[in-house]
Order: C-alpha cells, then sequence, then structure tokens
C-alpha cells in the first residue's frame, strides 16, 4: 500500500521535530507517537499533509489516524526520526 502521507520529513517536523519524537508505534491504521512535549505538535500541519486524524489520550502521547498505509508510513517517520 502506498503511503498516504508523501513528506515523512514534514510529518516529522509537525510532531515537533526528531528530538521530540521518542517513538512509533502502528495500530491498524494509526500511529501511536510517543512525544516529549505535546504543546510542539502542529495538529493543523498534521492535517494539511494527509493524517486523517488527531488524538492525543495523554499528555506525552499522539494517535495519528493514517489509514491503509500507516505501517508503511511508520517505518518512514522512524528512518526520518533516527536520521535527524
Amino acid at each position: 500500500v502506498a503511503p498516504a502521507i508523501s513528506d515523512t520529513r514534514a510529518l516529522l517536523l509537525a510532531l515537533g521535530g526528531p528530538a521530540n519524537v521518542l517513538k512509533v508505534e502502528t495500530c491498524s491504521s494509526r500511529l501511536r507517537v510517543s512525544v516529549v512535549k505535546s504543546e510542539s505538535v502542529d495538529e493543523s500541519r498534521l492535517r494539511k499533509l494527509g493524517v486523517r486524524g488527531v488524538v492525543s489520550p495523554k499528555p506525552d502521547s499522539i494517535h495519528l489516524v493514517i489509514g491503509p498505509s500507516a505501517g508503511a508510513v511508520a517505518k518512514q517517520l522512524e528512518d526520518a526520526r533516527k536520521s535527524g
């Protein structure tokens, strides 16, 4: 499945940058992203990049509704995070 999010680097920046993202996990069609500071996350920018929904169940956790390509996006996001 081709990723719905084509600009993973921009997605990482909208999540507050590589230093703000601690971990990315896939949960069905969503990404669970552990962050240092949730206030650094730009929800409107995430939506403009193609994220279908954004939920923050805890202060250090952001859930992004991606769709069927969530696994591919998670891998690209982890790769982008590790490369800084």
